[in-house]
């Protein structure tokens, strides 16, 4: 039984979101989940633009009852997690997250980001050293997800240890090999994430 449905999108501008709050009604669903940053961000940034645009939004899907989580990047640099937990405690606070959402791809498993950011390498090790040495977000304003791809690495497992629900990538696209297919990405993502609880 599916018991929510959520999308993932960009806070529509104030001109976009009559038409978004209707589609969301449409469609019936429970739950939004708004992108606060990008994947190429070496440093963790939230525009004041976005952010407005977010708790505007959040207050309407509130009125129809349709619940707000954030998602953001995550990477094992402490100046990154410091800076992302200072501004989006209040955000939280403010629209009443139901969840914040950790995207844990390739900045938090390799520690890069497709730029020329001197990001360094990365991977298991130096994410879980950044975890036991450093985790700003302690008795958090709402629940902590972790969301990733349907094969687990190594890197995501201790975040996931400190979160509380996981929302596995378990989506199908047009490609050849097998695990893409529908019916099975779901599986393998299901038999793969299952034991996390």
């Amino acid at each position: 039984m599916i018991k929510r449905i959520w999308v993932f999108a960009k806070a529509p501008s104030s001109k976009e979101r009559g038409l978004f709050l209707k589609r969301v009604e449409w469609l019936n669903l429970t739950d939004v989940a708004f992108f606060v940053n990008s994947l190429k961000d070496c440093r963790f940034q939230l525009s004041s633009n976005n952010a407005n645009n977010i708790e505007r939004t959040a207050q309407k899907l509130k009125d129809i009852n349709v619940d707000t989580h954030l998602v953001t990047w995550i990477r094992p640099i402490k100046t990154y997690m410091t800076n992302c937990a200072n501004k989006l405690r209040p955000l939280c606070e403010n629209i009443s997250a139901r969840s914040l959402l950790f995207d844990a791809e390739e900045p938090w498993t390799r520690n890069t980001c497709g730029t020329n950011c001197n990001c360094g390498k990365g991977g298991a090790n130096k994410a879980t050293t950044v975890l036991e040495e450093h985790w700003p977000f302690s008795n958090w304003p709402c629940e902590l997800g972790v969301s990733g791809i349907t094969f687990i690495p190594n890197a995501v497992k201790p975040l996931v240890n400190r979160c509380m629900y996981t929302l596995p990538q378990a989506y199908s696209v047009d490609k050849e090999e097998n695990i893409w297919r529908p019916g099975t990405t779901q599986k393998a993502a299901h038999k793969r994430w299952r034991d996390f609880w």
